[in-house]
């Protein structure tokens, strides 16, 4: 966990966050308003995101490791 960035949720990264629940809803995927502030934080703070969740595949722009290798 030492690596881990805290990012906060400001006024821009729920609007990220919206501004992507509604471009995925038009692409006929929907993603759960957790992944969706997850997903817009990592994309907020330029970082990768590790998950084995392969719904964040989907996101646009966003780096997705499954394994600290890559």
């Amino acid at each position: 966990f030492s690596v881990m960035s805290c990012v906060p949720l400001t006024n821009h990264v729920w609007e990220m966050a919206s501004d992507l629940a509604w471009k995925l809803d038009r692409s006929g995927a929907v993603m759960q308003a957790t992944d969706l502030l997850i997903a817009a934080s990592a994309l907020a703070a330029d970082a990768a995101l590790l998950t084995h969740d392969l719904d964040f595949r989907r996101v646009p722009g966003l780096t997705v490791l499954d394994n600290l290798e890559e």
